[in-house]
């Protein structure tokens, strides 16, 4: 069968004709440079699609919703020759726009392959995601939990900033907390990438910033760039962070754990569940699938 390769979104990556010459790896390409990749194609014999993100040229988003529980919108999809037709509904489990990108992705490579749009769209009601991907999920004391450990890149981490945003415009929760680490194998591009991840934590106005490890002061001081006024303490143990989180009595706050996955990160998210149990507690996400 023929492979597909389908390229997303581009990161410090360098040279994307390096890494398509010499590592025969998969480059991710953000909109600024996805006419070098278009020129690489016929070079390389590649095939490219363009999903239309984020200008919505061929598959475009609608009627946003999104909440704890999840988010819906709908799809659609402007075919050659001006015709428009309008797919079903699609209703994710999860929250965030990075899943709204991703979901608009699938459907694109599913017309590629020919498959109906209509279908793919639907498919999508029965997702389930890897734990520990902006995986929403309410505690006791009216906080809800952002476990987002998997693993963290540049761009993962911003959307992550923007789904706590959106989840704090709720009047339930009355503040938010970020809990990050640093962005692995960043190269020689980790100290000026740590502190822009800094600046769009500062620019989200969390109301505390909790920030561990050999990153944590580069984090710092992006962030009081953006946000002089930021309450920040940083660690170098994962231990210390722990419990001063605990002991800051949280309540109706947003909470969002991120880092690469060497951080171990989710063991915060396990203590977090520990110390602030729901006695009926229900994921977001299991109350999203009740009410789809």
């Amino acid at each position: 069968s023929q492979p597909i390769i389908f390229i997303t979104t581009e990161g410090q990556a360098g040279s994307l004709r390096t890494r398509l010459k010499e590592d025969a790896e998969l480059p991710e390409a953000d909109a600024e440079r996805l006419a070098e990749v278009a020129l690489l194609a016929a070079e390389y014999r590649g095939a490219n699609l363009f999903p239309g993100l984020p200008s919505g040229t061929i598959l475009r988003a609608a009627e946003v919703q999104e909440s704890a529980g999840g988010m819906s919108f709908s799809v659609h999809c402007e075919k050659p020759g001006g015709e428009t037709i309008v797919l079903p509904q699609v209703r994710l489990i999860r929250p965030g726009l990075q899943q709204l990108e991703n979901a608009l992705n699938a459907i694109a490579v599913a017309m590629l392959l020919g498959l109906d749009p209509e279908r793919s769209a639907s498919a999508l009601r029965e997702l389930r995601l890897t734990s520990g991907r902006q995986q929403v999920e309410e505690l006791g004391d009216g906080n809800l939990l952002i476990d987002d450990t998997y693993n963290a890149s540049p761009e993962s981490m911003k959307a992550a900033f923007h789904l706590a945003e959106v989840l704090q415009r709720n009047p339930t929760y009355e503040s938010s907390v970020v809990v990050l680490g640093g962005v692995n194998e960043l190269g020689t591009y980790a100290l000026e990438l740590h502190e822009d991840i800094g600046r769009a934590a500062g620019k989200s106005a969390f109301s505390q910033y909790y920030l561990l490890g050999p990153w944590a002061d580069k984090l710092a001081a992006g962030v009081l760039e953006a946000n002089p006024g930021a309450l920040i303490a940083t660690f170098a143990e994962q231990d210390q962070l722990t419990e001063a989180l605990l002991a800051s009595h949280l309540q109706r706050s947003v909470i969002l754990v991120k880092a690469s996955r060497g951080y171990q990160m989710e063991n915060i998210c396990k203590a977090l569940r520990k110390a602030l149990p729901r006695h009926t507690r229900r994921s977001a996400e299991s109350e999203a699938q009740s009410t789809s």
